[in-house]
Order: C-alpha cells, then structure tokens, then sequence
C-alpha cells in the first residue's frame, strides 16, 4: 500500500490525472477491506511499561484513518465499581475479582464491535497465561456474532531507568487522588511486585495465538502468526514508534497573488508578501538556532511557491552550500523490507535499527527534500480556479463541498481529504521513525492533515483546522498528547527590523482513549480553550491563546 499511495501522488500533467482514477479506485478497494475487518487487541505487560501509551497511539493513529477505534481500561472500570481493597493480592478471591473486571471489560469491547466499531483494544495487564485463555473463550463463546482476529501486544522494558520515570508518574493516577506522591510511589512499587511474581509472558505455549512484542519501547520486536493486513500494518506503524523528544515545525508557503483572489491550487510564484515572509522565516531560524539546528530537515513540496519559501535559508550538503535548487531530487522514504503478511515467527531487532542508523545518519545535517507528497490537494478541473469562478459556474460543487469537505473529490481526476491522509500515510510513518527536528513548507490541504494526526482530530474536523499564512507551528510530540505553539509573524515589524516580530502562543493537546460522541478523535481542551472555539484566531492569538479550529461560518478553502 506504501507503494500505492505514492503513485498516487498527484502531479500537474494530463497522463497522472488520467491514470489517477484507476489508482484512485484500486487504493479504495484496499481501503474498504481494511475498514470492514475487525480486530481485538488485547495487551499484556506489567504496570508501568506504557500499555496506555500504546493503546492511545494506536487510536489516534488508526482514528486519522476513519476507522473507528476503542480502548477499554481495566482501570477504568475498577475504579468506577470501586473496587481497590486487596485486589492485587494473590488470594483466590482477589484473583476471581480481577477477573470478573476483565470479562465485564471485554463485554463492552465486544458491544463496541457489534456497534460498528472496527478495532478494540483491551487494556489491561493480563500477564498470566489463564487470563488471555480465559479472554479468548470469552470473544469465541460471547463474539461468536463478530467476525473479527484477536492480536496480542505485549509491551515489555529492561530499560531501569525508563521503569522509574513511569513509576514516578504513577503519583499522578487516579489511584492516588490526594495521597502523598511519595507515599503513592512506595504503594505501587508493592503492587509492582505482586504482578511480578505472578508474570509469565507469552512464549512458546502461546505459538498458536498472533503476537508482537514490543522490547523497550520498539528497540527490539518479536512477532508470531500476523496475518491479514491491519494487524501486518499496526505492527509496522509500532515499529517506528519512540519516546525521544524531538519538534516537528510546520508552516504555509508565503502568500501568492492567486491567494489574494481567493484562488484554488496552480503554481503560482510568491508575491511581494510571499517573499518577505521567506526571508523573515530565514531570520526566525537564525535567531532560533538552539531550537533549530544544523540537523534539522527540511521538506517542501515540488511546487515552486514552497521552494521560494525556503530559498534563503542556508543549508549544507558536507561542507558545501547548496541552493534548494540544486537539492531537487524526490526523497525517498524509509520504509522496513520485511513482510508480515501470514508470518509465523520473525524478530525485527538489530538488522532493522542498523537500517534506521545508516538512515539517520544520512540526514543528519540540514538538507531540503522536496517531495511531491506535500503537494497541495489537487483540484482536478477547478486548478487555478478562483472560488467565486466555481460558485458561479458549478454552484452544485461548491455547496457539495461546503456540505461534507472531507469527502468531496473535486471533479476531473481531483482529490478529497480523504485522499490527501492516504497519500499522507508514509510521510506520517517517516515523522514517527524521525528523531531529528523536521521543518514542513508545504500547503494548507496537507498541513491540516498532519496537524489532524498529531492533535488527535477527528475527519469532520479536519477540513476545518486553522492554518493560516505567514504562521509557523511547533509541534512537540509527547507520550500524553502533543505541544502546539504558534508563531504569528508580523511582516511590517519584520520589515521595520525589530528584534521580535512575531506573536508567539502555547497550547497542550491530550490525547484520549475515546472521545465525544459525535467526533471521537477531537482533542481535549479545557475551559478556557472551549470558550475560543469559533473566535477569529487573531483576535485569540492576541490574548496568548488560539484555538486550532476555524470557524463555523468561514469559507472553505484548500
């Protein structure tokens, strides 16, 4: 599919709009067989190896594809039933309670599926082999109704120091609400200790089940019996999965003249705005060189109002500066050369992460990548259109798109949202896998889509993320959610040659296991963010906050 998305890229030339049907209607057959499957995934680890953090992962990740995806915390439902006194005792009574949590939890999941859901994940530690047997007759007996595989995923760290820093943030569980954190601490190190002498991961006895491990935090994967091709493509997307800190840092090109006529896709060249807003970009990096350095890649799309962008940022290629001219070549993604499809037992150690050393080590110097992935959504007939041309001549198109903007697919060989997160796909796998900081220059279209992903935002909400010019966004991925920062610029202070010309703002976005009932991957905010939904961004971003989301009422756009 890898391989399909990419020649599904779209260029500006008559031969690929023609051939992009045909591609087009292959990869939505793909798609349709990877949303009808059902999956169970249950997981299995001792407290505090990041079963939450994969669980979260996996529903955002497989959420930004429209697949609809579930946890169920064990926790969760202990903690509502109330249930805590010397349940993690090893008694036969405390054994059957923890057990009935289990069931009742898997009882739910099996209802999500019935429901329409596609993927759920049960998470708990479910450490000894009784307990997953005990699960699987319950999905054989209960799920007999849902035609859906079971994928176990057992997350598994040696790393001591790793262990601590979980344990330490353990203070912060409900478990402890108003308890001392050091007294928190020392109760869940005693819990710790009775999983450990009760844990017995899977192994040999387990050979007739479909498995992954995950060893410290992907460093090192075993896998046994994956078939079929949602669970072959969770185990590659927690395959590039780590904890490193890193940014990823995303901007628009600078403005164009078909911008200010309210213009749809072309290839225009920057205006007199477009190139100021390049050289203060240049400038911002500069004086921010602590945050961006030498390493830092940088990626544009073929167009050349992106390549204009990045023309007065200084690279190196060894010791040589190059000119983003000169650094034209198409970048070639990273992707491992193993095939999951029905294996029965592979190790994914040392061969792969001496693939990802000879990669990295490749990139680490400041280098622009154009790649025609980041192109903007391609417009099919209206390319170059303005939106009044499309609301006077096809005012059926244009309300079909103002209706449902993540599905619409412009006319003649165009794209729909729904296509850009499919041809989005690698990109996303190579921005897991990177641990270098990555400055995007690309197009409002695909900006939204990555941002989509790493705010956790839903399809429907998609469309409608805020990316305006001459802004550029700092993520910082965490194993709880995602930093945003927002720098504004301000042309005319750059111009006047002030030191600070820019309005900078912070906001934390956590993810979440579910979410509300109509959009289930929105991010979570707080009250005071709740309270800017719907405002003008600038007005918001002058009061050191913003929300992410454009309005309601403002008009569409690419």
């Amino acid at each position: 599919l890898h391989l399909l998305i990419m020649a599904t890229t779209p260029r500006h030339d008559i031969q690929t709009i023609n051939m992009q049907n045909v591609y087009v209607e292959e990869l939505a057959s793909k798609l349709d067989s990877l949303q009808t499957g059902k999956l169970i995934i249950i997981l299995v680890g001792l407290p505090a190896r990041g079963k939450s953090y994969i669980s979260r992962k996996l529903v955002r990740y497989l959420g930004w594809f429209g697949i609809p995806t579930q946890a169920f915390n064990v926790g969760k439902l202990r903690r509502k039933k109330k249930v805590h006194q010397g349940i993690f005792e090893s008694s036969p009574e405390a054994s059957k309670a923890r057990d009935e949590l289990a069931l009742e939890t898997m009882a739910k999941l099996l209802n999500f599926l019935r429901k329409g859901g596609s993927v759920g994940i049960h998470d708990a530690t479910n450490t000894t082999h009784r307990r997953r047997k005990l699960l699987i007759d319950k999905v054989e007996k209960e799920g007999y109704d849902i035609d859906c595989e079971v994928l176990f995923i057992e997350s598994i760290c040696t790393d001591a120091d790793l262990i601590e820093k979980n344990i330490q943030l353990k203070a912060n569980s409900p478990d402890y609400r108003n308890v001392p954190a050091e007294v928190a601490i020392a109760d869940f190190k005693e819990r710790l200790k009775l999983y450990e002498k009760r844990y017995q991961t899977m192994d040999e006895s387990d050979s007739e089940l479909s498995y992954m491990k995950l060893i410290n935090v992907g460093r090192r994967i075993h896998v046994n019996k994956i078939a079929g091709y949602l669970a072959s493509h969770i185990v590659s997307c927690l395959q590039n999965h780590h904890i490193e800190n890193r940014h990823i840092w995303l901007t628009r090109h600078g403005s164009t003249e078909l911008d200010t006529l309210d213009g749809i896709g072309g290839d225009p060249e920057l205006s007199e705005e477009g190139h100021t807003f390049a050289k203060a970009l240049s400038r911002f990096i500069k004086i921010h060189e602590d945050q961006l350095g030498t390493d830092v890649c940088i990626w544009t799309s073929n167009l050349l109002r992106t390549t204009q962008t990045v023309r007065h940022i200084s690279i190196s290629d060894g010791n040589e500066a190059i000119s983003p001219a000169e650094s034209d070549s198409e970048s070639q993604f990273y992707f491992p050369d193993f095939n999951l499809e029905d294996s029965n037992d592979s190790s994914l150690s040392e061969c792969s992460l001496q693939r990802r050393a000879s990669s990295d080590s490749s990139s680490r110097r400041r280098t622009i990548r154009k790649m025609a992935v980041l192109n903007e959504i391609y417009s099919g007939k209206f390319d170059g259109w303005t939106w009044e041309e499309v609301m006077d001549r096809f005012p059926h198109e244009y309300q079909a798109r103002d209706i449902d903007p993540y599905h619409y697919r412009f006319p003649q060989g165009g794209e729909s949202y729904a296509d850009v997160v499919q041809r989005v796909q690698p990109l996303i796998a190579e921005l897991e896998r990177l641990r270098e900081d990555v400055l995007i220059v690309s197009h409002a279209s695909v900006l939204r889509t990555i941002l989509a992903y790493f705010l956790n935002v839903g399809n429907a909400s998609l469309p409608r993320l805020n990316i305006p010019l001459n802004t550029l966004i700092k993520l910082t991925p965490t194993p709880w959610g995602c930093c945003e920062e927002r720098f504004v610029f301000d042309l005319a202070s750059y111009s006047r040659g002030d030191d600070v010309f820019w309005v900078h703002s912070t906001h934390n976005y956590k993810n979440s296991t579910r979410g509300d009932k109509h959009n289930p991957h929105q991010p979570q905010l707080d009250s005071s963010q709740e309270s800017l939904r719907g405002v003008n961004y600038l007005k918001a971003a002058s009061r050191k906050d913003f929300p992410s989301m454009r309005p309601r009422d403002s008009p569409p756009d690419l």
